[in-house]
This record gives structure tokens, C-alpha cells and sequence, in this order.
């Protein structure tokens, strides 16, 4: 494992990033080795912020798959960061940072509670809204009882609903309360991105799922996602089809019925200011023959509905990407790869999980390489624009944690 640094340097993660990027470091090249740390290019240093098991400041122990970063300012120095836990039950962690000698310190936590909404399950993506709050998506819902598992009794003792129906929605927390809701509304599928536009009230969502939808969801009112109307993508038309209210429990099908195009696992969906676009990531489908295999990078125009391919998955580049985040400013793309199956090492000839950084001219670098048996999530900007990632369940030595990245200093 890359000893952590001990000595920090003042820094705007944001400017420095986008100086080491225009100053073409020597940045990790495609054929890397496979092993159990992690990579930077030359010059940048890491520091683990919390990883799995590690007591809390508030109570508690920090919990596993760490997967959503979401960043809430409170003032200058100081920041709420929410991180979600992709478990069954799901879990979620609200940390407060602190800025001090130019690193983010964590000084106090909280552990949302979501028994008043009856539980919740793989706590996946999402995105913090204009209003304070955190969307967090619940994926790959149980269908049926057996998918609870064996201990049912002990997640009744925990407040957890046994109704299969009760999972698979968007949740908003507020990071400084905890409280919680569960939007109906937005319809019920496997929720992994989940976006706010500039307006308050539209939301775009990925579906993970082979034959997933695009989905996009406009609330009746700005900043109050209870009530609204669901739509689904498509494509090929280029228009959005309403879903019915009483079929929102089951929006996929009702969304395949009226038309709506499938795509291979659509995961997360960035909404990118610099060019006014949307980014999907297409993670791809294992079980197709081809480019299909190794998914790829979307671009949706909002207003046009074109859908467009913007990095198309390859061997020689980026293989199922899964979570997108937008570097403030530049407009810079950074796409987290959740290889799979027999593109993951240590599978012959396959390198580790890797996070790229795309211009928005469809040019690649490799950024990161993840520690053996690791996907890397949840990629977000702090305040002063210093760059966060999760490394999700590693192979030992690694624990799953939440990373901050020092660029070089001038």
C-alpha cells in the first residue's frame, strides 16, 4: 500500500488538477501491473479519509461498499460529506470535514437512521440538490421474501420492511437533520444516478438493469420531489414517455410497454454545466458478444433528446464505466470503471479498476488504478475542489475507504 502522506501542501484541487492535466503529466499508461495498491501519477499523493470498520467521532463503526460521495458546504472550512453504504439493509454515513494545514479532517459524524421509512437496501449513486439535501438510489431491490434472506427476524428487530415494494425508490436525506423520505413519485426500478437540473424540479435516473431505461422525473414544484410525473426515454423517437401513476411501482415494464428504449445497464448520469449535456455510463452487458460487452460513456442533449456515443468501451481503454463526476470549472469527466467477470484482474492479461479522466473532446487518461479486487466509486469535488473516491471492496490489505487526492504542488 502507497504510504500516506505526511506532509500536505495548501492547494486548490481544482486549479492544480486541471494545470497537472494541461501540463500533460506522465500520467499511468494502459498496460499497468496488477497489484494491491493504489496508483497515482507521478507527484500526487493520497490520504485515506475512513475505512470500513473504523470508530466514528459521532458513534458507530463506518460501514462497507462505500459507494455515493456527496459534498454539502457548510461554511468556508467546513463541509458535511454523506457517503452511502451499497449493503442489504443499506446504511449511510454523514461525516463533517474540517479544512486544516490543506487537508479535509474528519471531526464528526452522524449514522442516518432510515427505520421511519421502513429500512432501506443497496444504498448505491445519487448527487447532493440545490437545496441542502442528498438523493440516494436504492438498487437491485428484493422481489420477492427469499431475497431478504435467512435472518428475516433480525431485520424486523431493526425496523426493516419485509415488503419487497418498499425498496428500489430514490431517497432524500437531509445531512444536517437526518431525516428522511422515500419519493414514490419517482417510480420504483433499480436506481442508480440520480441528477438535478438547474431548475429544481427535474431529475434524470439511471436504471441498472440489462434492458434498463433512461428515466427523467419533473416535480410539480421546485425544491419538493413529492409529487411530479415520471418519465421514460425514447430514444429513438427522441421524446419522453409518461408513466402512468398507478403502474409506478413497477416502472421498467410499464416504461417497456409504452416504448421506452433499453439500454445495457444504465448507472449513473451526470448533468455537465460546461456544455450543457448529460453523461451517462453504460456499463454494458457481459452476456452480448462485442462493443456491448465493455459498455460505454453516453451523451444526451436535453433539449434535442440525441443520444450520442461519447467513449465507446474498449480492451484498450475503459471497460464498464459505472460512475461519472464533473470537475467544477473545466467540465472534465471522471469515469470509474466496475470491470467484471473476466475483464477484472486478476482474470489473464487484465489490469485492475482504473479511474479516467475524459476531455470534452472524447480524449482519455488513465488517472487512477485501484487496488487489486477493487471498483472505485462515488468521485466528488470538495469545496476547494479537492478530488474524493471510494476504493470498494479491495482485496487485503485494503478495507473499503473513502480517499482524498493531493495534486502536485507549483
Amino acid at each position: 500500500m502507497t504510504k500516506l502522506s505526511k506532509k500536505f501542501t495548501v492547494v486548490s484541487g481544482v486549479v492544480f488538477l486541471a494545470l497537472a492535466l494541461a501540463a500533460g503529466l506522465s500520467f499511468i499508461p494502459v498496460s499497468v501491473a496488477v497489484d494491491r495498491e493504489l496508483h497515482l501519477p507521478a507527484g500526487y499523493s493520497y490520504q485515506i479519509m475512513v475505512s470500513e470498520g473504523m470508530a466514528l467521532p459521532g458513534g458507530g463503526t463506518f460501514g462497507a461498499n462505500n459507494d455515493l460521495l456527496a459534498f454539502t458546504p457548510i461554511k468556508q472550512d467546513m463541509t458535511y460529506l454523506t457517503v452511502n453504504h451499497e449493503t442489504q439493509p443499506g446504511g449511510m454515513s454523514v461525516l463533517i470535514l474540517k479544512k486544516n494545514a490543506g487537508a479535509w479532517r474528519m471531526v464528526g459524524s452522524r449514522t442516518v437512521d432510515f427505520s421511519s421509512v421502513g429500512g432501506t437496501w443497496n444504498n448505491c449513486a445519487g448527487n447532493p440538490t440545490p437545496w441542502g439535501t442528498v438523493l440516494s438510489a436504492e438498487e437491485y431491490p428484493p422481489n420477492k421474501i427469499e431475497d431478504f434472506g435467512s435472518n428475516v427476524e433480525a431485520l424486523k428487530d431493526k425496523g426493516i420492511s419485509l415488503n419487497p415494494l418498499d425498496y428500489g425508490w430514490i431517497l432524500e436525506v437531509n445531512p444536517l437533520t437526518g431525516r428522511v423520505f422515500k419519493h414514490r413519485a419517482m417510480g420504483r426500478f433499480s436506481h442508480e444516478g440520480a441528477v438535478v437540473m438547474p431548475d429544481r424540479k427535474t431529475v434524470y435516473m439511471g436504471d441498472d438493469f440489462r434492458g434498463g431505461m433512461i428515466f427523467k422525473f419533473v416535480a410539480d414544484r421546485p425544491a419538493d420531489l413529492s409529487d411530479g410525473t415520471l418519465y421514460a426515454l425514447d430514444a429513438k423517437n427522441r421524446k419522453w414517455l409518461e408513466i402512468p401513476k398507478d403502474q409506478l411501482e413497477n416502472a421498467r415494464a410499464a416504461a417497456a410497454r409504452l416504448g421506452a428504449t433499453g439500454f445495457d445497464r444504465p448507472e449513473d448520469i451526470e448533468y455537465n454545466p460546461v456544455d450543457g449535456n448529460l453523461y451517462i455510463a453504460e456499463t454494458g452487458d457481459s452476456r452480448k458478444q462485442g462493443n456491448d460487452r465493455f459498455g460505454r460513456v453516453l451523451k444526451l442533449n436535453p433539449g434535442t433528446l440525441e443520444v450520442a456515443v461519447f467513449i465507446q468501451g474498449s480492451l484498450e481503454g475503459i471497460v464498464n464505466p459505472d460512475n461519472l463526476a464533473i470537475e467544477p470549472g473545466t467540465g472534465r469527466i471522471y469515469v470509474h470503471e466496475d470491470r467484471y467477470d473476466e475483464f477484472m484482474a486478476p482474470a489473464k492479461d487484465m489490469p485492475n479498476n482504473s479511474l479516467w479522466v475524459a476531455e470534452l473532446n472524447g480524449n482519455i487518461s488513465r488517472f487512477a488504478t485501484m487496488p487489486l479486487g477493487a471498483e472505485v466509486t462515488g468521485g466528488a469535488f470538495a469545496p476547494d475542489g479537492t478530488l474524493f473516491f471510494n476504493v470498494q471492496h479491495p482485496d487485503k490489505p485494503w478495507t473499503s475507504s473513502v480517499v482524498q487526492v493531493f495534486p502536485p504542488a507549483k
